[in-house]
């Protein structure tokens, strides 16, 4: 028993109660500091959020966060989605290799397990995009194609792409006919005369053609090959092989008249009231009733293969690019086109001058790449405006190559091409809009234009009559 004095007084106390009373003590002091252990460890825990938020603002304006990463590369994944053309590049860049220096770039474990999806996902794509590619060209390859030749503000050309252009199956212009297609003769030129047409080609043959598509053909009296017919206040000249010329004043009976010349006459036309014809070895004769024939030496020796003119300006072309051009068809200036545009332009062949209207048109080919065709306009002869063709029949022009141009004529607010394989171009001023068709298996070699009507002839003496609308 203990006892302790407290006021004069003694008390006395059992050990077991003060051990109690101990314990007590014990529990209530352990108690207290669990408490504060608790209180301490959640404000510790405030203070780590805190200062990650703090961290995680500093890293949205400095170093991103992982969830930021792994954002930024679901971006990349998603442009890779919206374009092929840098697919590679993208892949590259989504597994984190530096071309530059060949060394992997930092990261973390998140990030770079996103970046092998990005790369796995580019990978993808650009097989898909390589699949897209052979499917379109081979629904391309089946389309047919209906034609048209285009006027276009750019100034590049496409050219013939060969690898391309081999093995489509283009049933209108994809290639040209079979070696077994052959032709003996036919039209080489058509003019209107009255409201009926009259065409001439090889054999001496002279037919008039009407506009119920019905036809006649006339005696010529001469069998040398024809390649120029005009008319002019009722009189009709043809021209031909060996300096032939014929003369007619009823568009019936036609007489042939001495040129004075045994060179080859191509081609005809009307000037100031007076006939011009043109031929080989640059030879240029005029008459103004057809009867008697001056004959001009112009001063290039190559063959003249084309003439036209309009009420200002008479204009000739050789194959080899050389533009005559006169005022009053007396004198004539020349204009080399290949040579005076050397190194700013391609090397041509022309094919054939046009006068629509009040402006001349030129046709030919790229002399590096035959098929691909080249038109050119002008009122003057000084400038030369190129009409390029991008696109036809909704294609790139590759897919309907080749196009061959003979001849180019004046429709309403379009142009026309007569082509050869048959095939005749619609050129609009909308480049997307052009239209090739094919109408025959023959070359069209010439077209000419009686009010709301067009005459088309060709080889094998093939022959179209069709209203103007339906061009």
């Amino acid at each position: 028993m203990l006892q302790f004095k407290r006021n004069s007084k003694i008390y006395k106390i059992s050990p077991y109660i003060l051990i109690a009373l101990l314990l007590v003590s014990v529990l209530c002091a352990c108690g207290s500091n669990s408490k504060k252990a608790d209180s301490a460890a959640d404000e510790g825990l405030e203070n780590v959020s805190i200062n990650d938020t703090s961290g995680t603002n500093n890293d949205s304006s400095g170093t991103n966060t992982v969830e930021d990463k792994i954002s930024d590369n679901t971006g990349e994944i998603n442009q890779q989605d919206k374009t092929t053309a840098k697919d590679t590049l993208t892949a590259d860049k989504d597994t984190g290799i530096d071309k530059s220096s060949g060394n992997k770039s930092s990261g973390n474990k998140s990030s770079d397990s996103t970046k092998e999806v990005a790369q796995k996902k580019s990978t993808e794509t650009i097989v898909l995009s390589e699949s897209d590619k052979n499917q379109k060209e081979s629904d391309n390859s089946k389309k047919s194609v209906s034609s048209s030749k285009s006027s276009a503000s750019q100034t590049t050309v496409t050219t013939k792409n060969d690898s391309k252009a081999e093995g489509k199956n283009i049933p209108v212009s994809g290639s040209k006919k079979d070696s077994s297609f052959t032709v003996s003769g036919g039209y080489n030129a058509v003019c209107t005369y009255g409201y009926d047409f009259l065409a001439v080609g090889t054999g001496g043959r002279i037919s008039r053609i009407f506009r119920d598509k019905s036809i006649v053909n006339l005696h010529s009296g001469t069998n040398a090959d024809l390649y120029g017919i005009a008319s002019s206040d009722g009189i009709i000249v043809v021209v031909g092989d060996n300096g032939t010329i014929l003369v007619s004043r009823d568009g019936d009976n036609f007489n042939i008249k001495n040129s004075g010349v045994k060179a080859r006459l191509y081609g005809i036309t009307v000037f100031q009231g007076t006939f011009f014809a043109a031929g080989e070895g640059g030879i240029i004769l005029s008459s103004s009733d057809g009867e008697e024939w001056i004959l001009q030496q112009t001063e290039t020796n190559n063959d003249i293969i084309s003439i036209s003119a309009t009420d200002k300006m008479c204009m000739a072309v050789t194959r080899e690019t050389q533009i005559l051009m006169s005022t009053n068809g007396g004198t004539w200036k020349i204009l080399d086109y290949n040579k005076y545009y050397e190194g700013y332009d391609d090397p041509y062949w022309f094919h054939s001058i046009d006068a629509c209207g009040n402006v001349f048109f030129l046709s030919g080919e790229y002399k590096e790449h035959p098929g691909v065709p080249v038109i050119m306009s002008s009122d003057t002869g000084e400038i030369w405006m190129p009409h390029v063709l991008n696109r036809v029949n909704g294609d790139l022009l590759d897919y309907v190559l080749p196009i061959t141009i003979n001849m180019i004529g004046l429709n309403g607010d379009q142009l026309l091409a007569a082509c050869d394989d048959g095939k005749l171009l619609t050129i609009t001023e909308c480049i997307k809009c052009n239209k090739l068709e094919q109408l025959t298996e023959y070359d069209i070699k010439g077209m000419a234009f009686s009010g709301d009507f067009i005459a088309l002839v060709g080889e094998g003496f093939w022959f179209d009559v069709q209203e103007s609308s339906a061009l």
